[in-house]
């Protein structure tokens, strides 16, 4: 399931100082010598989520960044008079 327009709209209408930053540098890699199976399982299922968020975030932000693109292209040809850009 991908992002839709909605979210998009719900993301652009959140508080800027409410939205969390998720870093890359925020993925623990550290293992344990003394491992058991199930800490194991635990902490691989922890890095897939971890994966899967950022993943999710790098496409809202690869959206937004294209939906400005387009709307600053927009603005931008609206300006273009016979081939005369308008001041």
């Amino acid at each position: 399931m991908g992002i839709t327009k909605k979210d998009l709209n719900e993301l652009n209408s959140m508080d800027i100082d409410k939205v969390s930053v998720i870093s890359g540098a925020s993925v623990s890699t550290y293992r344990p010598k003394g491992e058991t199976a199930e800490e194991r399982r635990l902490r691989k299922q922890g890095i897939k989520e971890q994966q899967r968020d950022r993943r999710m975030e790098k496409k809202m932000n690869k959206l937004a960044f294209k939906e400005e693109k387009r709307i600053m292209d927009k603005q931008a040809s609206r300006l273009q008079v016979k081939g005369r850009s308008i001041k």
